[in-house]
């Protein structure tokens, strides 16, 4: 598209891509590479961010995605310590260009390979002293008094200790039992000591100048590597009283009931099952269905039909109403109290309406 190239030629005076800073990358294994350090390759990824925002307007989906791919590159360029690495082949201090604009400071005619104080040099290198536990294990104890330290049972050596301003730690190490191999014998170490005096973290470099890797160290304490944690309290379990059952009172119901086996006995059986299952209202012809099953055909509908009228109108058990789907029959305030004594079951738990009974209805016996 011409006009769109033209247009985007005259806003953006130095465009870049991501093509051309990978072939950029590309030539970095040749002799003359294209990025001498760290910020060059940086400021270039970040053109491409700051021409497309500045191409298109704020609230173009084009600017919001650059927004987002600058805010990933920078937390990835952070987290991948890019610079710190750079700094520890090249044996170069480089800040990084990431930190505040207050955070910086102009140090005219100052390098950061400056030695510090000799008051602060003397705090330090009295931290160092006493025993350290190393890491990798290979290096086994260093044990350091004065400026001299031993570690790898006495075969390696560290010397010459440094202090420079930005509180960092150089030092030489030589190892007697590499100096007839191949591996290089001996470099330069390069670590911090925390602010509690009981660690130090760093890098050790060959002779060549090449990183070989972490070395760190903490500090034995009354011959102990780490401190031992202390077994957890042992707690004590607590014998649970088991919940003795509470008897269940008989319900003093001194009424009319029916004979064990007979149609009455069945029909407030089944009543009594169905209000079990949160059901308070029974189909008057199921019931009776059921009924004619429950006792295997020998008791006839027009029986359970009549026991059903008794237990209505003599002995006010059961009430009887219309509904759309038919007739119904429910258990009265007498009937509930009569099922509880009945069939030892407690229809009072469940979520019925709390109902009142006359007491000359109960102890009446028929």
């Amino acid at each position: 598209n011409a006009p769109f190239a033209r247009e985007y030629a005259r806003v953006i005076k130095e465009p870049m891509d991501l093509e051309t800073v990978s072939s950029r990358l590309g030539s970095s294994s040749s002799s003359t590479p294209y990025y001498k350090e760290p910020a060059d390759l940086f400021r270039d990824v970040k053109l491409i961010w700051d021409n497309a925002k500045m191409f298109n307007p704020e609230g173009h989906w084009v600017h919001e995605q650059a927004t987002k791919m600058e805010e990933v590159f920078q937390r990835m360029w952070v987290n991948s310590k890019i610079d710190q690495r750079w700094s520890d082949i090249h044996n170069r201090r480089v800040a990084s260009f990431l930190v505040k604009d207050s955070a910086k400071k102009n140090r005219k005619g100052s390098s950061s390979f400056d030695e510090a104080k000799k008051e602060v040099r003397d705090t330090i290198i009295s931290y160092l002293q006493g025993k350290w536990q190393c890491k990798p294990a290979m290096f086994g104890v260093l044990t350091i008094k004065g400026t001299v330290g031993k570690y790898a049972n006495g075969q390696g050596r560290l010397d010459g200790f440094r202090v420079l301003k930005n509180k960092s730690i150089v030092a030489n190490w030589t190892r007697k039992d590499l100096q007839d191999s191949r591996s290089a014998s001996h470099g330069t170490l390069q670590f911090r000591i925390a602010m509690n005096g009981n660690s130090w973290k760093g890098h050790w470099q060959m002779v060549n100048g090449s990183s070989h890797g972490v070395w760190s160290g903490v500090r034995i304490k009354n011959n102990e590597h780490v401190p031992v944690k202390k077994p957890l309290p042992v707690k004590r379990r607590v014998p649970v009283k088991k919940s003795v059952p509470v008897k269940k009172k008989k319900v003093n119901y001194k009424g009319w009931t029916p004979k064990r086996g007979s149609c009455a006995w069945m029909i407030l059986k089944l009543m009594t099952d169905s209000y079990l299952r949160d059901e308070t209202k029974v189909q008057k012809n199921s019931l009776v269905e059921d009924c004619v099953d429950m006792s295997a055909g020998k008791k006839s509908e027009e029986q359970v039909l009549e026991a059903c009228k008794v237990l209505k109108n003599d002995h006010m058990i059961l009430v009887e109403s219309l509904r759309r789907k038919g007739r119904v029959l429910e258990l009265s305030d007498v009937g509930r109290v009569c099922c509880e004594y009945l069939f030892n079951a407690d229809l009072k738990k469940r979520n019925f309406n709390e109902y009142s009974i006359d007491e000359s209805i109960l102890n009446a016996k028929g």
